[in-house]
C-alpha cells in the first residue's frame, strides 16, 4: 500500500468522493486537491472534463466520503534543534517518521548548505539503512571528519528507492 486514505483532510492531500454521479446518473465519482481547509469547510482545485483550467469549490467535509489520499512523507525528528552539537567520530542517532510506503531503505547524509555560491557539501553517513517499521525509524551513524567545523549543518533522510520523498533538519547544527 504505497498511499495512506485518511478521514481527516491535510493540505496537498487528494480528496475522494465515491458517489457523485455524472449527467447520465452514472457513479463516476470526483476527486481534488486540497487547498484550504477551514473548519469543516475544504476547498480543492478541480478539473472539469472538457473545460481547460482549474478550478476551486469548497465543500463541507462529509462531502468527500472516500477519504483523503496522503502520500509517502518522511520526516527527520532528530537531530532537529539548533542546540544539537556534534563531534567528529562520535556515535549519533538520527530518527525519523515515514508515512505511506517510501520504499524500504534509507540514505542519512550530513550537510553543509553552500554560501552565495556553489554546491552544498554532502556527506553519506549511512548508504542504506532500513526505512523503520510501523511509521518509525532510526540509525545510529559516525560522524565524519569535516574540513570546516562549526555551526551550519543539517541531517538529510533519503528514501533510496523512491529520492522523491526525503526530509532534512529543520533546525542548523554544530558540529566539532
Amino acid at each position: 500500500n504505497f498511499f495512506r486514505v485518511l478521514s481527516t483532510p491535510a493540505l496537498a492531500t487528494i480528496a475522494v468522493n465515491t458517489t457523485q454521479k455524472d449527467i447520465t446518473g452514472t457513479v463516476a465519482g470526483h476527486v481534488g486537491w486540497v487547498v484550504s481547509i477551514s473548519g469543516n469547510t475544504v476547498c480543492t482545485q478541480e478539473m472539469s472534463w472538457g473545460v481547460p483550467g482549474m478550478k476551486t469549490a469548497c465543500r463541507d467535509r462529509s462531502y468527500w466520503n472516500g477519504g483523503f489520499i496522503y502520500p509517502p512523507s518522511i520526516t527527520v525528528t532528530s537531530p532537529n534543534t539548533s542546540s544539537v552539537v556534534w563531534t567528529v567520530n562520535s556515535n549519533q542517532w538520527v530518527n525519523w517518521n515515514y508515512t505511506g510506503t517510501p520504499g524500504t531503505t534509507a540514505r542519512i547524509e550530513l550537510v553543509k548548505p553552500a554560501v552565495l555560491q556553489g554546491n552544498d557539501s554532502v556527506w553519506v553517513l549511512a548508504s542504506s539503512v532500513s526505512i523503520g517499521s510501523r511509521g518509525t525509524g532510526s540509525a545510529l551513524v559516525k560522524v565524519p571528519t569535516v574540513p570546516l567545523r562549526g555551526g551550519g549543518y543539517y541531517v538529510r533522510v533519503v528514501a533510496t528507492s523512491i529520492p522523491r520523498y526525503w526530509d532534512a533538519s529543520d533546525w542548523l547544527f554544530t558540529v566539532k
